[in-house]
């Protein structure tokens, strides 16, 4: 009897955390549901109210949070909103470092930021960051072999820079240098 008694209260339990039994996960599910299938921009703009609100209201829920986060900057991404699509991403890895989802948001932050905003030295920065913060991940070694296999050595172009806009023997700058 007792058996049967712990039983039912941990299955109890369990569906009592599943996300149909939580209104606004349900809320969420069903708005991602209609957007993938091609909502409006209104309905999109709602999801994204969605994700917020859910994030400000369970700021302890780490991962799930950090997985309407990668949500809601894909969905920015896709509508070639992508500067929306870094807040979110930026958003994740500021307040939900220590996500599991953590790795890839800072790979998609590094893509977005070479790619489609035009500014490859800071996506090349983020690449190497994400290889210096997770040197074992399994997408290290496509970011080291292949992604940044063009790239500039930073901090060579650094020192370099440094050399040309501070001549030391005279200990004054070159504000001509650009």
């Amino acid at each position: 009897m007792r058996t049967t008694l712990l039983a039912t209260l941990l299955l109890l339990s369990l569906w009592a955390c599943t996300p149909d039994s939580d209104p606004e996960l349900k809320a969420i599910s069903n708005l991602e549901e209609e957007v993938e299938r091609g909502a409006s921009n209104d309905k999109i703009e709602e999801l994204m109210g969605l994700y917020e609100k859910y994030i400000a209201g369970h700021p302890e829920e780490v991962e799930q949070n950090a997985q309407f986060l990668h949500k809601a900057a894909f969905i920015q991404y896709s509508g070639h909103r992508y500067a929306s699509a870094v807040k979110y991403l930026k958003d994740a890895l500021r307040k939900f470092y220590q996500s599991a989802k953590t790795p890839e948001n800072a790979l998609f932050l590094a893509s977005i930021y070479k790619n489609q905003m035009n500014n490859p030295s800071v996506g090349d920065v983020g690449y190497y960051a994400f290889l210096e913060a997770f040197p074992n991940h399994e997408k290290a070694g496509f970011v080291r072999d292949s992604v940044l296999t063009h790239t500039i050595d930073l901090a060579a172009t650094i020192d370099s820079l440094r050399s040309r806009i501070y001549d030391e023997s005279a200990n004054r700058y070159n504000a001509e240098v650009s």
